[in-house]
């Protein structure tokens, strides 16, 4: 757990206001904001549970701006109240698992990593909008977000074949990560 808080540390840091050069050179001294998007559920290991502590962690000793948003509503037909904060994220980091949004709510998280800005999933956001049912009239499931967005596949759970592929990419040769 704490090499994992390290990370998330180093990305804070790093991408704050590397995102967006111009707000950076404008206020510098400004603390980084991230919102957190997590749900009420059984099995996404205590997300609303262990995300407030890390975050005001991350408030109190490194001085972040960090905002927890809880979704609310059957996985169908789930909504984060206030996510219209992401807009003027610094970092946005989506722990929880198969729900359905709305249009609008995609909208925003679209136009959020449009920007350039920076996700990081954790444990569950491999299947965040994999809703295996169908959605509830005016929410959609977003079944590519994995292969688009995380750039990878979600293969499930059960034996597989230990291992991973990396891959040094040549546009990122000189990116503090």
């Amino acid at each position: 757990m704490k090499s994992f808080l390290s990370i998330l540390l180093l990305f804070a840091a790093l991408f704050a206001g590397a995102s967006n050069p111009t707000a950076q050179a404008a206020d510098a001294k400004a603390p980084p904001k991230i919102v957190f998007l997590v749900s009420e559920d059984p099995n996404n290991y205590e997300a609303t549970r262990t995300m407030p502590v890390f975050a005001k962690m991350l408030t109190d000793k490194y001085g972040c701006k960090c905002q927890v948003i809880t979704g609310t509503g059957d996985p169908k037909a789930f909504s984060f109240p206030g996510l219209e904060t992401i807009k003027d994220a610094d970092l946005l980091v989506i722990f929880f698992r198969r729900r359905a949004i709305s249009p609008e709510q995609y909208a925003l998280i679209r136009n959020y990593l449009k920007a350039h800005k920076p996700l990081v999933g954790i444990r569950t956001a491999n299947h965040a909008f994999s809703v295996q049912d169908e959605p509830a009239k005016g929410f959609e499931k977003w079944w590519e977000f994995v292969p688009e967005v995380l750039g990878c596949k979600n293969r499930g759970y059960g034996s597989v074949e230990l291992g991973g592929d990396v891959a040094h990419v040549a546009t990122a040769a000189s990116h503090p990560i």
